[in-house]
């Protein structure tokens, strides 16, 4: 009776945790990347006007892109998970993108973040420091 008692409230604790985890690890992620990184790579991407070189960034990605409309951005992808992406993207203009640029109609909600929708895309954005901001994108 006393393993009953101790097993479900830390059964319970583990999968609060994980569902904490599943939605704040990428975040983190992708912070501690920007915040780690950016120097380096703006510093790059300003030498080689807008591209990143191959050793532009020490720091594991999945693959990176850059945008070349005016304005443009460099996006970095960190995470995937299934046919959800995390990153975040340097805008030397300061403009919110969404996800490979794929549309303009941003919606914004007043703190930082826009949201956007297009076809059977959807994501949103937030900035998290000047020229640099987050997204999380579902295709």
């Amino acid at each position: 009776m006393k393993k009953v008692k101790i097993i479900i409230p830390l059964l319970v604790f583990c999968l609060i945790t994980a569902l904490l985890c599943s939605f704040y690890v990428p975040q983190i992620r992708v912070r501690l990347f920007a915040h780690g990184y950016h120097e380096q790579i703006e510093e790059n991407i300003a030498e080689n006007q807008g591209v990143p070189a191959s050793d532009a960034v020490i720091g594991g990605y999945k693959y990176v892109n850059t945008w070349s409309d005016d304005p443009w951005m460099t996006e970095f992808v960190l995470l995937q998970y299934g046919k959800t992406y995390y990153g975040c993207y340097y805008s030397p203009e300061d403009v919110p993108f969404s996800f490979q640029n794929i549309t303009d109609n941003l919606i914004e909600d007043g703190k930082n973040r826009w949201e956007w929708q297009e076809d059977e895309s959807e994501g949103y954005t937030s900035k998290m420091f000047d020229n640099w901001y987050y997204f999380k994108a579902t295709y």
